[in-house]
Parts: C-alpha cells; structure tokens; sequence
C-alpha cells in the first residue's frame, strides 16, 4: 500500500495543524491556495527517496478543479486532476479505480509523494482559474512553499472585489480571514483581475532546470503525474 498509490484527502487535518503554520502565517494577499513540500509528512511519516507534496486551500471558499502536473521542462500546459481513494483504488485490494477530485474544501489538505529528482522538477497547479506555471521545486526541496494568488479582497474567487466579498470575509472571519485581509477588500473594492498570478517561497537553492530537454512522467497511478518524452 505505498509508494505512488499513496495519494488522497487527510482525513481529521486542516490547514489549521501547526505542521502548516509556516505555509498560513507566510501567504502573501491574495493567496487562496498552496503546493507545499516536505521530507517529513504531517504524520511524521517519513518514506525513502521520497517527499510529501500537499495541496492546501487557504481560502474560505471551495475551490474548483484542483489540478497539478510536475514536469522537468518548461511545459506549463501539463495538468492532471487531483484523485483520490490510494491505494484503495487498486483492484488488488478490491478497489475499482481512482475517483477524481473536483472541489477542495475550505481548509482542506491534499497529499501525495514524490520522488526525490536530481535537478530538481517543475510544477503547474489551478484551482478556481488561479494557476501557477513552471514552478521549481529542487531536488531535496524541503520546505518550498508556491502560491496559487488571486487578486486580494476576492475571497470568493470571482475575479472582481465587491459586496459579496465581504460577506464571505463575515463568514470566514476568525478561521481563515482577519484584519489584514478586511484592510485588502477596503482596498480593492471595485477593482477586477483577468490574469491570477502564483508565487514561489522556496527554502535554499532554486535551480533551474536547463538543457535537460525531456518532460519526465512516472506512471503514479494517478496521484500526481509525470511526463517523459526522450
């Protein structure tokens, strides 16, 4: 029951469990969502040559269609569903295929594994039409943290900050929302965005994946997945 079978929603977790606390206290206005990797899982489970990849929603809102795809070049048109059920799904243990994810809940905590790969990968991710596009996670990655950013005030992910906006800060105040993100909606009330935008925080080196020439793809099942092209 390991290795790329082990994907799917945390069960009894939120973004709300120290172990995230540095992903919640570092988001930058705006964000609504976060990739973030780690050695060491929320559990403490720890497995060899591999990383813990979490896709977390910020927002107070459901987000819609998460996606993401890693890749070693620059193709930031490679996306896949998110999945769940793991290793449930695997006929050898009575499954019958993977379900596809398509709304993540507000708080809500989405993990997998990844292998750990010299040079290093790349990642494209969305949810609600905010995106990123060839983010660098390196090799050894511990700690990178990449934002999905929408426009600050727009807590409904609607693309524009009005009245309703500040009936989802209402509902969210206190959990996901405070103070500051009130000062974003005062600020930006009227304003629209067309083009959502995503942030990269990585821990150490980040490196650039030049001359590799090829999009790596290890058939994982389902749980995050890869592309090779020789």
């Amino acid at each position: 029951e390991g290795g790329a079978d082990l994907y799917g929603l945390k069960a009894g977790q939120s973004i709300s469990d120290p172990y995230f606390s540095s992903v919640v206290s570092g988001a930058p206005a705006g964000a609504i969502a976060a990739i973030y990797n780690q050695n060491i899982g929320s559990n403490n489970d720890n497995y060899l040559d591999q990383n813990s990849l979490f896709f977390l929603n910020l927002s107070g809102t459901t987000l819609t269609n998460p996606e993401w795809g890693l890749t070693i070049d620059s193709d930031g048109s490679f996306t896949a569903p998110l999945l769940t059920r793991g290793f449930a799904e695997n006929p050898l243990f009575g499954g019958d295929g993977a379900d596809t994810l398509t709304s993540l809940a507000p708080g809500a905590v989405y993990a997998t594994i990844i292998p750990n790969f010299t040079g290093g990968f790349k990642i494209n991710a969305s949810a609600s039409g905010v995106g990123v596009t060839n983010q660098v996670i390196p090799n050894n990655g511990d700690g990178t943290i990449i934002y999905l950013v929408g426009l600050p005030g727009d807590f409904d992910i609607d693309f524009n900050v009005d009245g309703a906006d500040f009936l989802a800060w209402q509902r969210g105040f206190g959990t996901v929302y405070d103070a500051g993100d009130l000062a974003d909606w005062q600020t930006n009330l009227g304003a629209a965005d067309a083009v959502a935008t995503g942030s990269a925080v990585p821990e150490g080196s980040t490196l650039l994946l030049a001359g590799l020439g090829l999009t790596l793809l290890l058939a994982c099942r389902g749980r995050l997945e890869y592309r090779r092209s020789c």
